[in-house]
C-alpha cells in the first residue's frame, strides 16, 4: 500500500515537472509568442517576459530568440535599472519583485 503513495509528486519534484514541460517546448512556445508580438514595445515585451515563469528556464536552455532580445542594449540597460533602482511606486509588488 505504501508504494502507491510514494509515486505521487512532492513539492520538491515540481521543478522537475516544469523542466519536463519545457523539454516538450511548452515554455518556449509562450516565450516565442511574447517575442513575436508586433503591437507591443520592447519594454512591454520585457515586462511580460519577466512576469512569465518559463523565462529563466528558457534562458538556461539558451533559447536563441530570447537571448537575442535580452542582449539588446536597451533591454540590458532596463534590466540593470530593475536590479539596481527602487521602483517609483513601491506599492506595486510586481515591479518591486522584478
Amino acid at each position: 500500500m505504501q508504494g502507491i503513495f510514494t509515486s505521487l509528486p512532492t513539492p520538491s519534484s515540481y521543478p522537475l515537472y516544469r523542466d519536463l514541460l519545457s523539454a516538450f517546448g511548452l515554455g518556449q512556445k509562450k516565450i516565442n509568442t511574447i517575442l513575436g508580438k508586433e503591437d507591443v514595445s520592447d519594454l512591454g515585451k520585457l515586462d511580460e517576459l519577466l512576469s512569465e515563469d518559463d523565462t529563466v528556464t528558457e534562458c538556461k536552455s539558451q533559447n536563441q530568440k530570447l537571448m537575442e532580445f535580452l542582449t539588446k542594449r536597451e533591454n540590458l540597460s532596463q534590466l540593470i535599472k530593475y536590479a539596481t533602482k527602487l521602483p517609483k511606486n513601491i506599492s506595486s509588488k510586481d515591479h518591486a519583485y522584478k
